[in-house]
């Protein structure tokens, strides 16, 4: 069944909407909690100052992206890289320099 989401707040809980399209949508200030977004695709996606805790991105390809003060902690980094680059490599090139 088809269902068409207005404008407005809602609050999509214990819900399945997989194959769902969000085309020119707003969503400043939105919460997502326990969220499964496995094989999602995002296109010109805008999260600037967004915040994000607790993500599983293990095989994610970012492309094209505006990483301007951008600060990762905690996190696991084996086998990522930047332009080709390992970033344990980087890391251990930096810390060998700057102790």
């Amino acid at each position: 069944m088809e269902r068409d989401i207005f404008c407005g707040k809602h609050l999509c809980q214990e819900a399945v909407i997989d194959g769902s399209k969000f085309i020119n949508v707003g969503m400043s200030d939105v919460e997502f909690d326990n969220i499964c977004m496995i094989n999602a695709t995002f296109n010109n996606i805008n999260m600037q100052n967004a915040t994000i805790h607790y993500v599983n991105m293990q095989g994610t390809k970012i492309s094209d992206c505006h990483l301007v003060n951008v600060e990762i902690t905690g996190g696991e980094v084996d086998g990522m890289t930047i332009d080709g680059i390992l970033v344990t490599e980087m890391m251990a090139a930096y810390k060998e320099k700057h102790g």
